[in-house]
């Protein structure tokens, strides 16, 4: 089906051949086959990852497990095979994410240089630790701040140094240039927000999808940097 509105790239190419000078029925009919059973394909694609049916947690299951497959292996398997997809997914939206916007911007810090004037003295312990692990979850919310951001500024001015207990993003690697922190290593995430004296004050979210709600935030924070 075309909508207008909301035209798949994908299709162009067939209705081209519906023009006068390509037509030809005979590849408009094949087109309309391969067109049909993609499209068909696709949403039994969609249907799996969305909920995962016997068979094909069995057949994902049998690259990875020789036994027989009872019951209690089927319920062992579908909640893994649940994961293995969601997990695929964000790893090829991530790394969709690190082509197009660059990975080369992101810099661990174990010194704690990233502190600002008005950071408490805890604070600076934390990031004097050592133990960095920046992880994926972080590098995808660093990005997206990074997204919301580009509204205001060039992308490439925004950075990420990661401490020990939180990731800080910066504008212009600049440690007094704060944008925004990331606070993803206890089971509550959050993240942090600076007020005009440069204040943070932690906001919890749910998952990735929470930095959005704070989208206006980040881009005053940006605004009143620059200003």
């Amino acid at each position: 089906m075309l909508d207008l509105l909301d035209i798949d790239e994908t299709i162009l190419t067939e209705l081209k051949k519906l023009t006068k000078p390509a037509f030809d029925i005979e590849s408009i009919a094949n087109s309309a086959e391969e067109l049909k059973y993609v499209g068909a394909l696709k949403r039994a694609v969609s249907d799996e990852f969305k909920e995962p049916s016997d068979d094909f947690v069995k057949l994902l299951a049998a690259h990875v497990y020789d036994g027989a497959f009872r019951q209690n292996v089927m319920d062992k398997f579908r909640p893994l095979v649940e994961k293995a997809l969601k997990r695929f997914l964000s790893d090829q939206v991530n790394d969709r994410l690190k082509t197009a916007l660059g990975a080369d911007d992101i810099k661990m810090s174990s010194t704690g240089d990233d502190s600002t004037d008005s950071e408490t003295a805890e604070d600076a312990a934390e990031a004097d630790d050592d133990g960095i692990v920046t992880t994926e979850e972080e590098i995808a919310a660093y990005r997206i701040i990074k997204a919301i951001a580009c509204s205001e500024v060039d992308p490439a001015r925004i950075t990420m140094r990661d401490a020990k207990n939180y990731c800080a993003v910066f504008l212009d690697d600049n440690n007094r240039k704060p944008v925004a922190r990331l606070f993803f290593n206890t089971k509550q995430k959050y993240i942090g927000l600076f007020d005009e004296e440069k204040k943070c004050e932690r906001h919890p979210i749910d998952d990735l999808n929470g930095i959005y709600a704070f989208a206006e935030e980040i881009r005053s924070e940006v605004q009143r940097i620059e200003s």
